[in-house]
């Protein structure tokens, strides 16, 4: 081999010996590439992980939050209803005692009308009574003053004898005595009349405050 195949064999050999090295060299650049890569990935899905997790917590203290919101607003809302339930139920129960006062007002007055008519019946009555019973007294004095009168003439022709007298005043006392009965039992009629008279009057008006009761 001369001179010059040597140092062209030379030259291959170092240009061989720099790729072997650069060949290595890329090949430890290559493995700590790709040993990067993998840590940085490993980091990244550390972080993605943690991210996750976070993400994770907070969506379930949202939903945390939307609960406790919602039974919030479910408690809020039950009081409310209570209280409109309350406020509805006292609204009732004062129309219901303004109606019952309005009712017992209405009732009353028809039952002091009833009470003042029913007295105003009874005392017409009675006064209607009255007069009656006044005329029949004075027609029993006028019949009796009348009997008398016509006695007069006879106790005059009977004048001295005490027989006819006695007679006379014993038919005159019998005469009264009728007189009196008659007007007595006309009397007892009208005071019967009277007494049933005031006691259906009473009686209606007892019915009447009955039934004013019943429907109050």
């Amino acid at each position: 081999m001369d001179q010059g195949e040597e140092e062209e064999a030379e030259k291959m050999r170092e240009q061989l010996k720099s790729s072997r090295e650069r060949y290595l060299e890329l090949q430890k650049q290559s493995k700590e590439y790709y040993h990067q890569i993998a840590q940085d990935n490993a980091i990244f899905v550390a972080e993605n992980a943690q991210k996750v997790k976070e993400n994770a917590e907070k969506v379930r203290e949202n939903a945390r939050k939307v609960q406790e919101q919602q039974r919030e607003d479910a408690r809020e809302a039950a009081k409310k209803r209570e209280q409109d339930r309350k406020e509805a139920a006292e609204k009732e129960k004062a129309e219901k005692e303004k109606a019952a006062e309005e009712e017992k007002a209405r009732l009353k007055a028809i039952y002091d009308a009833e009470v003042k008519a029913n007295e105003e019946r009874l005392k017409h009555q009675e006064d209607v009574y009255n007069l009656e019973i006044s005329l029949i007294k004075d027609a029993r004095e006028r019949e009796i003053q009348e009997l008398v009168n016509s006695y007069d003439a006879k106790f005059e022709v009977a004048n001295g004898n005490a027989e006819l007298e006695k007679q006379l005043t014993e038919q005159l006392n019998s005469d009264i005595a009728g007189i009196n009965k008659k007007y007595a039992d006309e009397a007892q009629k009208q005071k019967d009349e009277q007494d049933t008279k005031v006691e259906k009057s009473r009686a209606g008006h007892e019915k009447s405050c009955l039934n004013m009761r019943g429907v109050s």
